[in-house]
């Protein structure tokens, strides 16, 4: 609406995948390990204005995991 930016943006994709899932696609070893007092079960980003504004594919793990070795090349 005529404002500028943030120099940063948190951007999110749908729908919301769970950390195991990353880990899984990237072929990490790991297990869940005993539940702790404090730690946050779950935590997602609504993206419906952000979807609104720039359509994007259904996220995936693997796709994710894909980005993200590019990124790092």
């Amino acid at each position: 609406a005529g404002q500028a930016l943030p120099p940063v943006l948190n951007c999110a994709a749908a729908p919301p995948l769970t950390m195991g899932a990353l880990l899984q696609a990237s072929g990490r070893d790991w297990a869940y390990g005993p539940a702790r007092p404090g730690v946050v079960p779950v935590a997602t980003l609504e993206v419906a204005r952000l979807q609104a504004l720039c359509p994007l594919p259904p996220a995936t793990p693997e796709g994710l995991i894909a980005e993200l070795a590019e990124v790092l090349r």
